[in-house]
């Protein structure tokens, strides 16, 4: 007869319509998932209990034997996870159940809770306990570059870059225009005083007097005395009939001085001035030789 029905449904022959029997009534069979179907407390999702079995079917008996060696393992004493008495990173000496806090960003006493300032707000990897001056500005830490003219510490070392600092206390620093910040004469707006060598006012240009505009090597601070020749400066070559001081000595060259008086100079035509009688409008006198 069995035969019989095997030849006539050939398809499902050797097959039970039973459904998969849950032996421990744990909600769970062997097909589900429970790889130990005769005990009720060994079933996937049941807690870890820490008691050399596989209580979640996880496939490892997760009996932690404090790998950190720190005294206190993830089961703590009541064999449960989650509790207040597990070591909650059993690979860090430096948190364990009852440690001090320290300023490290980490739980180390497994209380559930950070200390204020631990907290890395800005998650720079920066704490406010310790080298954090700003734990809302991930650009500000210990270890940021100090910018230049954001007037912020950015390094947190408690001083500004230098282009920030006023050194010389005249009321601006580099940032704001200071050209020269070890001078205090020297700042924007200042007045520009003569042959100081210094832009006083920070406007890009020297005192008049200290520019050489006709580029002979000497400004009129250097005892130029016409800084728009560029043949006149001291120590210049005295040039006769220019009527100019080429080497600023106060005197012209003595072909330009008139040493007779007579209102006419050698440049100007007088062959004798030695002789006041003697120039271009002079009368001349019959053999006088």
């Amino acid at each position: 007869m069995l035969s019989l029905w095997c030849l006539t449904v050939a398809a499902g022959c050797g097959r039970s319509d039973e459904a998969p029997s849950d032996e421990d009534g744990d909600g769970y069979t062997v097909d589900g998932g429970d790889c130990n179907d005769h005990d009720p407390l060994v079933h996937p999702g049941h807690a870890e209990l820490c008691n050399a079995r596989d209580d979640d079917c996880n496939g490892l008996a997760d009996e932690y034997l404090d790998a950190d060696q720190d005294g206190f393992t993830p089961c703590g004493e009541d064999g449960l996870f989650g509790t207040l008495d597990d070591d909650c990173n059993d690979l860090d000496v430096a948190v364990a159940p009852g440690l001090p806090e320290i300023c490290d960003g980490k739980d180390n006493d497994c209380d559930g809770n950070l200390p204020a300032g631990e907290a890395d707000l800005d998650a720079d990897l920066h704490y406010a306990c310790a080298t954090d001056c700003n734990d809302l500005a991930a650009e500000i830490n210990g270890s940021a570059e100090e910018l230049p003219c954001d007037y912020l510490d950015n390094n947190c070392d408690s001083l500004l870059h230098p282009d920030e600092m006023d050194d010389d206390q005249d009321g601006f620093d580099e940032c704001s225009g200071d050209c020269d910040d070890g001078e205090d004469t020297v700042r924007p707006g200042a007045p520009e005083l003569s042959c100081d060598g210094h832009d006083n006012d920070c406007d890009g240009l020297l005192h008049e007097h200290e520019a050489d505009d006709d580029g002979d090597g000497f400004t009129e601070c250097e005892g130029d005395c016409d800084d728009a020749d560029s043949w006149t400066y001291p120590g210049g070559t005295e040039i006769a009939c220019d009527y100019a001081d080429n080497d600023c000595s106060g005197f012209f060259h003595p072909d330009e001085q008139d040493h007779d008086g007579d209102g006419f100079d050698e440049c100007q035509g007088d062959c004798d001035d030695t002789d006041p009688s003697i120039g271009p409008t002079a009368v001349e006198v019959e053999c006088n030789y």
